[in-house]
This record gives structure tokens, sequence and C-alpha cells, in this order.
């Protein structure tokens, strides 16, 4: 199988890079016609086999990219922690707070950092009153920030 050239505007992703949720406009790979048609998952998890080995165009400005920046920028020591607090299994997936946002659609980093706050609820080395004030900060600085842009 050749590799599609995406139309302009457009990055290429397999649908195991995507997996989790297919973002609004993205476009699906018809081997069949050599060409790229809209996708019919749009919002919807993909299916396992033919989705997932399917290649997509997805919109440059795909705010999921957004998500896959910060997983990227957790620390190698983070991700091979044996114990990590962060990580639980739900129906036998493993799921984390990045996974959880992608799902969601959280793309804003702030909102994202109150989420991590919250799923870890006092579980770590803080109290959960502690963390909930955290959280509390980062959304009252999201609030903040909006108002300062719509100046």
């Amino acid at each position: 199988m050749t590799t599609p050239t995406p139309p302009p505007g457009y990055k290429l992703v397999k649908g195991v890079d995507i997996k989790d949720r297919v973002p609004e406009g993205a476009l699906c790979w018809m081997s069949e016609s050599g060409n790229f048609k809209a996708s019919i998952r749009i919002g919807k998890n993909l299916t396992y086999g033919t989705d997932l080995r399917n290649f997509y165009a997805i919109p440059e400005s795909t705010p999921v990219q957004d998500v896959e920046t910060m997983e990227q920028s957790i620390t190698d020591e983070a991700k091979t922690a044996v114990d990590d607090p962060y990580q639980i299994h739900i129906g036998g997936v493993k799921c984390d707070p990045y996974r959880i946002a992608r799902a969601y659609s959280i793309n804003d980093p702030v909102i994202f950092q109150a989420l991590k706050k919250l799923l870890r609820c006092g579980r770590k080395h803080k109290d959960r009153a502690t963390d909930v004030r955290e959280a509390i900060t980062s959304l009252e600085r999201w609030e903040q920030m909006n108002q300062e842009d719509s100046k």
C-alpha cells in the first residue's frame, strides 16, 4: 500500500494514531478509489480492524496535537514508572489523564492541569484540599486569561 498525500491544509495520520476520537473535518483514504472522502466516524472511536489500518487526513489545526504535545513532554522516568499513580485500567484498557483528555477533546493546557489535579485528588503526596485548591487556581487563571484575551 502506498502512502497517500494529504490535501493542502491537512496532515496525514494512521487510524491507530487517532483511535480514541476522530476529529471534526477528518478525511478517510479510500484505497479502492485512490482519494480522500469525508470520514463517517467524526467524533467517534475507531473500531479495531480496517479502521485502525486506514490513513486519515486531519486538519493541520486539529487541537488533538496539543494533547499529543503534552503526552510527549512526560519524562521517560514517568512513562517507565512501575507504580504510576496516574494510570488506571478501565475495561482492560490502560488509561491516564492524557488519554482521558484526548477522549473528551480537552486541548487547553490550563484546563488539562485542573483535570489532572482532580483525577488524582489526594492520592499522592498532597491532601485532597490542596489538590482541589490547585485545580481551582488553574481554572481561575483560565478565566483570567479569557478576560485578558477579550480586551
